[in-house]
């Protein structure tokens, strides 16, 4: 599905930036009965292809069926929500990929063993290169990354020496992190942090000292917090027997986070994604309510 941009922001000079960029989108559209001839083409190729398995050898027909894929892919790509160069990645070596089960969180990690690192991918569209911003000492985990939105700093989780769960931030330009001043407890876990419009911070903590009841208490369970950057203080904003994860702030200004549902319902796995303003209040479901499936929702 392509965006609807009107006509008159084709070359209009005060349009905002995003539109500026989409005469290189509309000379693709121009293209695209051409495209969906491809497209059309390409289906039926590829069943020939299937069919006749290893004993394929029209090169036309595989040329055609190449160039169809490279329409496509080239009219996917020219969509002006991707005009950009540099893409913020975690690289995690494929024999620890750091996944808690999903009762458990960042807690539940052992601390180290992890080849992991945050980085800038460039020319993604040709195959991409890495260039390393930030590699943990002592194969710690990095994850969780949330980038500001003027691009200039990033949050992720991590832990110490000590292997206690942190909240870190990091200038995008490069330098070493600092660890954010959260809820400083020998036993708490802090992790999995977002920037809010308001420029304070939400994360999620085992700061209520509850454990997951089928498991016997052996994974910690998360709430969300709220930092407020100006004065240091920290508000409890969910109180749930069970998890509330992956805090994230929607375009509309809202939080959407995944809280799990375990009692009085009709099995134990129901993930509800609930939305909330950024202090807390109005917290509501935004997916997944009063049905039976999906029973577990990630994203």
């Amino acid at each position: 599905h392509m965006p609807s941009i009107d006509d008159t922001n084709r070359v209009d000079p005060g349009a905002e930036p995003r539109l500026r960029r989409a005469p290189r989108y509309w000379r693709s559209l121009d293209d695209l009965q051409q495209t969906e001839s491809f497209e059309a083409s390409a289906g039926r190729i590829a069943k020939v292809l299937g069919a006749l398995g290893a004993a394929a050898d029209d090169l036309k027909t595989h040329a055609l069926y190449f160039e169809a894929q490279r329409a496509v892919r080239e009219l996917a790509l020219s969509n002006p929500l991707l005009d950009f160069e540099k893409i913020l990645v975690v690289r995690r070596g494929e024999n620890n990929l750091a996944l808690p089960a999903n009762w458990q969180s960042n807690s539940c990690l052992g601390n180290g063993g992890y080849d992991n690192d945050l980085a800038v991918m460039t020319d993604w569209r040709s195959g991409g290169k890495f260039a390393t911003l930030f590699r943990p000492e002592g194969g710690r985990f990095i994850g969780d990354v949330d980038l500001h939105h003027d691009g200039s700093r990033v949050l992720f989780s991590s832990t110490d020496a000590k292997g206690a769960w942190g909240v870190y931030e990091l200038a995008v330009a490069g330098g070493q992190p600092r660890k954010l001043p959260l809820i400083d407890d020998s036993d708490v876990c802090n992790y999995d942090a977002c920037y809010l419009p308001d420029g304070n911070i939400m994360f999620t903590s085992t700061a209520p000292m509850i454990g997951v009841p089928c498991v016997r208490g052996s994974s910690k369970v998360t709430n969300l917090y709220l930092l407020e950057t100006r004065s240091g203080n920290i508000r409890r904003l969910t109180f749930d027997q069970d998890h509330d994860w992956c805090p994230t702030v929607l375009p509309d200004g809202h939080v959407m986070y995944l809280r799990w549902e375990y009692s009085g319902l009709p099995h134990s796995n129901s993930r509800i994604i609930f939305q909330m303003n950024p202090d807390g209040t109005g917290q509501m479901a935004l997916y997944g309510s009063n049905s039976y499936w999906p029973n577990g929702v990630f994203y």
